[in-house]
């Protein structure tokens, strides 16, 4: 958490944004409501001019010391950006490595424990399942099989209509739990798209029009197009974004930043290296945990299946 923080405060600090504004974003982009509320006390302190670096000392007591004191450096020398920005680089190689450990350690410590539970355990009900269900793929195998395939031609033929694809665009944008992943990337490809199709020197509205094609998911193409007539009509962009519900605050925030400033194609890439940051994190640790878990479901597997051929043995051998 405290890496993608100092992450989020490089990236919007780099875009030219007044640190009380910045500390207010990246609390609305917050994780947990403990960090969201340790992060608008800050706001409202700075706002009432302490500095950046007391104000996370006298709300926040549990950060680390490397991290106030790097920050109270970086006022002190003008270079609060690149501060933030090694900080995000240190605590994310903190993070790495126990993330390395946790994975290491978990699977040996889940076969030991399942072990020593077989052991001090009789588990008849574990033989009498397993010959269960082997019985039951045994007679209902093209029953199963006849399941899988017409699962699969029916979201086969889902992606391909038009009714299908917005049910699907629509989950994951939504109702996914990997919404906020789906969220990111397609934003992340947004601001990406539009900041090169008008540094090509393309008109807004223009600009809006081929991001819309560009984009994959249909829910928020479909909210690119009512942005571009809605700015047709004179309205401004940011104005206009606000209205649909599929964009972040982040990211109207920082267009409405960019208009202002005239400088909408620079703010633009600086909000998509943010969601491609995010977007990286957040695969690594769905990565990170896919790993432990296809580790631990395998052990668990092979234990059950040696616990279910051993067990009745021992039970054999004890009445005997």
């Amino acid at each position: 958490d405290l890496a993608i923080m100092c992450s989020q405060f490089s990236i919007i600090l780099n875009s030219g944004m007044s640190i009380v504004r910045c500390v207010e974003m990246v609390a609305e982009q917050a994780r947990t409501p403990e960090l969201r509320k340790m992060l608008l006390k800050v706001a409202e302190d700075v706002s009432g001019g302490y500095p950046l670096a007391l104000s996370f000392q006298n709300n926040a007591p549990n950060l680390p010391v490397t991290f106030v004191e790097t920050i109270r450096a970086g006022e002190a020398s003008g270079t609060l950006e690149l501060c933030f920005d090694r900080l995000h680089a240190y605590y994310d190689k903190q993070s790495k490595i126990r993330g390395k450990v946790i994975s290491t350690l978990t699977y040996p410590a889940i076969v030991i424990f399942v072990a020593i539970v077989g052991f001090i355990i009789v588990m008849p009900w574990l033989t009498k399942g397993m010959i269960a269900l082997s019985n039951f793929m045994t007679k209902q195998w093209l029953l199963l099989i006849l399941i899988i395939l017409g699962t699969a031609l029916g979201f086969t033929s889902m992606k391909h209509s038009v009714k299908g694809k917005e049910m699907l665009d629509s989950f994951s944008l939504l109702k996914s739990p990997l919404r906020r992943l789906h969220s990111m990337s397609a934003m992340a490809q947004y601001s990406a798209t539009m900041a090169t199709m008008l540094a090509s020197g393309l008109p807004i509205i223009r600009a809006l029009e081929v991001t819309a094609n560009v984009i994959p998911n249909g829910l928020v193409s479909a909210a690119i197009h009512r942005v571009c007539k809605s700015v047709e009509r004179g309205r401004a962009l940011a104005e206009s974004m606000g209205e649909e519900a599929c964009f972040p605050h982040l990211l109207v925030e920082m267009s409405n930043v960019g208009e202002q400033s005239g400088n909408l194609e620079k703010t633009l890439s600086v909000v998509s290296d943010y969601y491609n940051n995010e977007v990286e994190v957040l695969t690594n640790r769905l990565l990170a945990m896919l790993e432990p878990a296809i580790t631990i479901g395998l052990a668990v597997m092979t234990v059950l299946l040696l616990l279910g051929v051993y067990l009745p043995m021992f039970s054999m051998y004890g009445g005997m």
